[in-house]
């Protein structure tokens, strides 16, 4: 912008020079001379509204966010597609910035949800076990960032524990509360890895909901199978063609 203005001041400045040239020189010429300076000077002036129309608009436009706040639980800084405490989507109005390499992938894509492992390493599996699966008809909704097919997925998943002393935890909260998690953890590793890679990455989904699990409650030496993953039939159909198989 400011290169612009200056260059404009060039022009204004040459024109003058070049209008008082011209009267030095050939006082016959003066009229000629007047009207190409009053036309420089007004091609200046133009230029200078264009500019000044410029910078207004750019100042009025904007910076996309590049990070936001969770509605849910309230956290700060977050900068990919979910919340990195309670897993909540971000909000339609953020755009996820480009996160690519510079191998000429320039997709933007999401922040894989952090999550810790244990600190202690235990030699059994914990004395409690359930069974986790999506409701009966309700199958998890994901978006495929390879396909860009809307997908449909259904799970299921083995998890052990052990609770702390003097804790009561019936299996009744394990049951209503463990498949939300399993469900946003899988949400984030498909759109993050794709649905074709979920198994070479079926780690980071049961580690991070093994963690999501220590978080909300009094429980330790967690461990998690997801023993399917599976597309419902409709979803792999689609897949199917999406992918030529």
């Amino acid at each position: 912008m400011k290169k612009l203005k200056v260059l404009c001041a060039i022009i204004l400045s040459a024109a003058v020079m070049a209008s008082l040239a011209g009267c030095s020189k050939d006082d016959k010429k003066e009229e000629t001379t007047a009207e190409t300076t009053t036309s420089a000077i007004a091609a200046a002036e133009e230029i200078s509204k264009v500019i000044e129309t410029t910078a207004t608009t750019e100042s009025e436009e904007t910076e996309p966010a590049t990070e936001w706040m969770c509605e849910n639980c309230g956290a700060f800084g977050n900068k990919g597609a979910f919340c990195n405490e309670c897993g909540e989507p971000a909000p339609d109005s953020f755009v996820v910035q480009d996160e690519s390499d510079g191998s000429g992938d320039s997709s933007a894509r999401p922040t894989i949800m952090p999550y810790e492992t244990e600190e202690q390493s235990y030699d059994e599996k914990g004395k409690n076990e359930i069974q986790i699966a999506n409701l009966e008809d309700s199958p998890i909704i994901c978006e495929d960032p390879a396909t860009g097919l809307t997908i449909e997925v259904d799970f299921a998943a083995t998890i052990t524990y052990d609770v702390l002393d003097g804790v009561v935890l019936s299996d009744e909260q394990f049951q209503t509360s463990a498949p939300e998690l399993a469900a946003v953890r899988l949400n984030n590793v498909i759109a993050y890895y794709s649905f074709s890679n979920i198994d070479a990455n079926k780690d980071v989904l049961e580690e991070g909901l093994a963690y999501d699990l220590r978080q909300g409650f009094s429980v330790f030496n967690v461990s998690v199978e997801f023993t399917e993953i599976s597309l419902t039939e409709a979803s792999q159909t689609a897949y199917d063609e999406a992918t030529g198989n």
